[in-house]
C-alpha cells in the first residue's frame, strides 16, 4: 500500500501511472505497474489546491482551486513533471470535464 500526505480529491489513470490531485500537496504521479509495490515517481507542487486531474496525451490538466486556476503540466517524463502553462481563472476551479472521445 502507498500512502499520500493529503486527501485525494481526483485521480486519472493512464497506462501504468495514476495521476493524483492531492489537495494542498499538488500533483503526484504513482507507478502502478506492480500494484503490490506502487510507488511515487514524480511530484509537482501547485500554487493552489489540487481538486481534480485529467491526463490527455503528455499533459495533465489540474483544477487547482481559486488561487491556482487551471494548471497544464507536461508529464511526458513522469519522474520530472514540468508546468508548461496555466489559465488564471476568475473563479475557483474544482473539477474538469471528462476526457474527449477520440
Amino acid at each position: 500500500m502507498y500512502c499520500l500526505p493529503g486527501p485525494i480529491l481526483g485521480v486519472d489513470v493512464e497506462g501504468n501511472y495514476a495521476y493524483v490531485a492531492d489537495f494542498k500537496d499538488g500533483l503526484r504521479i504513482i507507478d502502478m505497474s506492480n500494484p503490490a509495490a506502487a510507488h511515487e515517481v514524480g511530484f509537482l507542487d501547485t500554487p493552489g489546491t489540487a481538486y481534480d486531474v485529467k491526463v490527455v496525451g503528455n499533459y495533465a490538466y489540474v483544477a487547482d482551486g481559486y488561487y491556482g486556476g487551471l494548471r497544464i503540466i507536461n508529464v511526458s517524463n513522469p519522474a520530472a513533471p514540468v508546468e508548461t502553462g496555466f489559465l488564471d481563472t476568475a473563479s475557483e476551479v474544482q473539477s474538469l470535464p471528462g476526457k474527449p472521445k477520440c
